[in-house]
């Protein structure tokens, strides 16, 4: 654990605290950096009510490797954004997604009485949520803002089962292990073996990476 806060790079833009982990990814952190930065400064020009909420919320973010998603909520107040979100994605998105899971994290601070919400409907008043932002963007001309728009648009009118897709969290896990697994630069026997240590090596995703 002491070595995992050792290679822990930390920061904070608009009173948010940050911090950055990868893994092996083969990525830059600075640029990804930049890519973050970037993504909060928008959230704070043309929506800082969203700065505001994470500030008294005690919302922070992390970069973690969370292969097959964007971005993630834990435990109400911890936002996970993928590496590749930063990398792989233009400002706007980034922020858009900051801005989805900072509403999760607002509607669990309300304490509302979640056995009577359903999932598609806190996941609808997310999507509403980057669509305010998106539109918000359009306005100001700002690049990207049509891709915010376009991703979260037609989820507000989708069905349930579209807006709040059910996870198989066992296999979700085992994605991410073989996911993390791959991407370290050794050779494949080498993945292979840490792979079948740690009980992935013939699940559907490890078969898929690493081969019968």
């Amino acid at each position: 654990m002491w070595l995992l806060e050792k290679i822990t790079e930390r920061g904070e833009r608009h009173g948010v605290a940050l911090s950055m982990f990868i893994e092996a990814a083969p990525l830059k952190t600075e640029d990804l950096w930049v890519k973050l930065q970037a993504a909060l400064d928008l959230i704070s020009e043309h929506m800082p009510v969203w700065i505001d909420r994470m500030r008294r919320a005690g919302n922070s973010i992390h970069v973690r490797r969370i292969p097959g998603t964007r971005a993630m909520l834990r435990d109400n107040r911890y936002t996970i954004l993928d590496p590749y979100l930063l990398a792989d994605f233009v400002p706007a998105q980034i922020a858009a997604s900051i801005v989805h899971e900072a509403m999760h994290a607002w509607l669990r601070a309300r304490e509302l009485n979640w056995e009577r919400i359903s999932r598609a409907r806190e996941e609808r008043a997310c999507r509403a949520a980057e669509v305010r932002f998106g539109r918000r963007l359009l306005a100001a001309g700002v690049k990207g803002a049509e891709l915010v728009l376009e991703r979260a648009e037609p989820m507000l009118n989708a069905p349930d089962d579209e807006v709040a897709v059910e996870v198989d969290w066992e296999a979700w896990k085992a994605n991410g292990m073989v996911t993390r697994i791959n991407d370290i630069p050794v050779p494949l026997w080498l993945k292979r073996l840490i792979a079948r240590r740690r009980g992935v090596l013939h699940t559907p995703a490890g078969r898929a990476a690493f081969g019968e």
